[in-house]
């Protein structure tokens, strides 16, 4: 396939395979994609008579509602101890209902007029159709600002571009977010900058073209200019197909998710009324775990948008993801075959979150979609400098860019990524001192490549600052001497309200859920990790990723050393920083779900190398039917999710729910603090403010009376 590798077909042949080989990358990236196996329920045992009369209350509520019949003897059996067990709640037994093959075929007989469905898909894509263009827009004027200068320069194409432009509106959010809140003027007036941006962009390159036609033309293969024919056309369908998958994913008709419920659609609803508070955390020590995902969310959530970020934010991630990545193997004349191979091993993963959608604000998976974009573009610009030694090639201020953004963005939307900014801050700053030496001049536009990424870690530490009075909070490191910092050890009955203890819940639970992690705390692997690997050692991530990452490493040894090919330094600091990344992850907080991407990350890296490596050493078609079979026994039968995934939504969205609360006084200020608690369990929603679920009368307002003067404790 011409489109992966350098190595051409003969003429005679060419015409045949333009039709064929976008039919065969269709199908080998939509093979890719994992189905996840549920667990078996287990037996209820032990429950009152008002409990079992209550669930079945809400079993034949939920068979009224979405089949329109009473339930029977078989699934009322079924379903009881999954609820008494709460293994599902409501909302998830609606949706096995929904999906069943009696609820999908009731579906079908319902009016498309009640349905909605081409409204609702067709609002979800524009409205991620148009973030892309600012964020591309946004990136176009950045990128010009800093490697315009010249005839012959190197600049982003149309998907790097949309990763800085995404970095820099995040450095914005978190400036702007110190001093005043994320209100619609701050997105009515992105908006008109993004377009003067792009168009002063394509101003200065059409100056520079007719200054020196030759000179911008001569370096058109090193542009990165986009191949739309017939690579784009592909590239367009599929950003198509993943655009309805995901609005029918994406538009359940109701948030299901605990985090978001918790504690992400109140820091919404924060950040839109006050600037950052300092101590808020002190209030509700989620409230600090500062991600520029929120306030990305924020951002969005005006106007007709207002309440339903929930259904946008995670759909986009992850269509702008796998377009990001069909960009790299379709379209983009940059990549080698390195790179491609890496971006196509990575698709399974973006298409398994793809058909997993639902409305929420988590952040796990954006971070590790930022972290793997980080990878494609390293080895994308390592494998650029060839055998030349790309640790001591330079780098362009395009690729610090399109390297550092993206490492910044994984590190400020979660921090999960946090031991790649060593090597990717070390090479960056390396080639900063190099320009700076070069042109004796310390500020330039060019140095502002370098200064991106900074700027962006500035931001959340400075946020990070001001909402818990800790640097890297909730991490127990970098307290700061403020009134409003976060106690370092409990002070009342709420140890989570507390650094120390914070920190060693988010550890221990991941190791042994359930009420058994306090036996976590402080104890060695040896004690949780036979219980941690019986417990996740099924999945495929474990099972299969990381131990053929090991394989692929052996075989990249082997495809450098076949013919006595020197090893380039690139090809071992990638997987290295992967494994890194890896072990910090396991380290911290080993929940796959904190990490699964890191897993794909891991053996793409190692593959994509590996498969790059056995190329000139067994021929093109060998390598990719090795790779292409191996891709078929880890996924086979997984596309079956996709129509199930469409046939389950009505393509409805509403505007987030809140809680039911009460209005508690929790102190004697005059005037006195009063929060809103949740009258049942701990989730706050999107509620007025403040909310939280640890009242205790040591919270003190700074100021009484003004709640953005912000929170402490006594």
């Amino acid at each position: 396939m011409d489109l992966f590798f350098t190595m051409r077909f003969p003429v005679r042949f060419r015409s045949r395979w333009l039709g064929a080989r976008a039919l065969a990358m269709s199908i080998c990236a939509g093979v890719l994609a994992l189905a996840c196996l549920p667990a078996e329920a287990a037996e209820p045992d032990g429950f009152s008579e008002e409990d079992v009369a209550a669930a079945t209350e809400t079993i034949r509520e939920l068979y009224a509602e979405v089949l329109g019949r009473a339930p029977d003897p078989s699934g009322l059996n079924a379903f009881l101890p999954v609820l008494l067990n709460h293994e599902r709640d409501a909302a998830g037994l609606r949706k096995i209902l929904r999906n069943s093959p009696e609820g999908r075929a009731r579906r079908n007989r319902l009016p498309l007029a009640e349905r909605g469905a081409l409204g609702v898909a067709a609002s979800l894509s524009l409205i991620w159709l148009g973030m892309f263009a600012l964020f591309a827009c946004v990136g176009c004027g950045l990128s010009e600002f800093v490697a315009g200068r010249g005839a012959v320069v190197e600049k982003p194409d149309l998907f790097q571009s949309a990763w800085i432009g995404l970095g820099g509106l995040l450095a914005i959010l978190q400036l702007w977010s110190l001093a005043r809140p994320l209100d619609p003027t701050l997105l009515g007036t992105s908006i008109p900058a993004a377009i003067a941006a792009a168009g002063w962009a394509r101003f200065m390159r059409g100056q520079r073209r007719a200054a020196n036609p030759q000179g911008c033309g001569a370096v058109s293969g090193k542009t990165g200019r986009t191949r739309w024919s017939p690579g784009g056309v592909l590239l367009g369908a599929w950003v198509v197909g993943i655009c309805l998958v995901g609005a029918a994913a994406s538009a359940q008709r109701q948030i299901i998710a605990y985090d978001t419920f918790l504690y992400h659609l109140n820091a919404v609803r924060w950040a839109n009324e006050y600037a950052a508070v300092p101590g808020l955390a002190n209030l509700h020590v989620r409230l600090g775990f500062n991600s520029a995902w929120l306030l990305l969310a924020a951002w969005l959530d005006h106007g007709f948008l207002d309440g339903r970020t929930a259904w946008v934010m995670p759909g986009f991630a992850c269509a702008f993801f796998l377009a990001y990545l069909m960009h790299v193997l379709a379209a983009a004349k940059t990549a080698g075959p390195a790179a491609r191979m890496a971006a196509f091993l990575l698709l399974p993963y973006g298409l398994r979150e793809l058909v997993r959608l639902g409305p929420h604000l988590g952040y796990d998976v954006p971070a590790q979609f930022a972290l793997a974009a980080m990878f494609v573009e390293l080895v994308r610009w390592s494998e650029s400098k060839g055998s030349s030694g790309v640790l001591r090639a330079p780098l362009s201020p395009a690729a610090a860019m399109c390297v550092g953004v993206p490492a910044a963005i994984a590190f400020v939307v979660k921090p999960v990524g946090a031991p790649a900014l060593v090597p990717v801050g070390g090479l960056l700053a390396w080639n900063l001192w190099r320009s700076v030496r070069g042109s004796g001049r310390i500020f330039s536009a060019p140095h502002a490549a370098y200064g991106l990424p900074a700027l962006i870690l500035a931001g959340w530490m400075a946020r990070n600052a001001v909402l818990s009075g800790w640097l890297l909070f909730p991490a127990p490191a970098g307290a700061l001497p403020v009134d409003w910092a976060v106690p370092r050890a409990a002070v009342d009955s709420y140890e989570v309200q507390s650094v120390e203890g914070l920190n060693a819940i988010l550890q221990s639970w991941p190791r042994r859920p359930g009420a058994a992690f306090h036996a976590a705390i402080g104890a060695p692997p040896g004690e949780w990790f036979p219980d941690w690997f019986a417990r996740e050692k099924h999945r495929v991530e474990v099972r299969w990723l990381f131990p053929l990452g090991w394989v692929a490493l052996g075989a990249l040894g082997w495809g450098r050393g076949r013919k006595g090919k020197p090893r380039q330094g690139w090809e071992w600091a990638w997987p290295a920083t992967a494994f890194a990344v890896l072990a910090f992850w396991f380290y911290a907080a080993p929940d796959l779900r904190y990490g699964n991407g890191l897993f794909w990350i891991w053996f793409a890296l190692c593959a994509g190398l590996a498969v790059a490596s056995w190329v000139p050493a067994m021929g093109r078609r060998a390598g990719w039917l090795v790779v292409g079979g191996a891709g078929l026994a880890l996924a086979w039968g997984a596309l079956a999710q996709m129509p199930e995934t469409v046939a389950r939504s009505r393509w409805a969205w509403l505007h987030a729910p809140s809680a039911r609360l009460e209005l508690v006084e929790v102190n004697r200020q005059h005037p006195p603090l009063k929060v809103y608690v949740p009258s049942a369990g701990d989730q706050c929603g999107d509620s007025p403010l403040p909310a939280t679920p640890y009242p205790s009368d040591r919270l003190q307002a700074r100021v009484p009376g003004d709640l953005g003067r912000g929170f402490r404790r006594e």
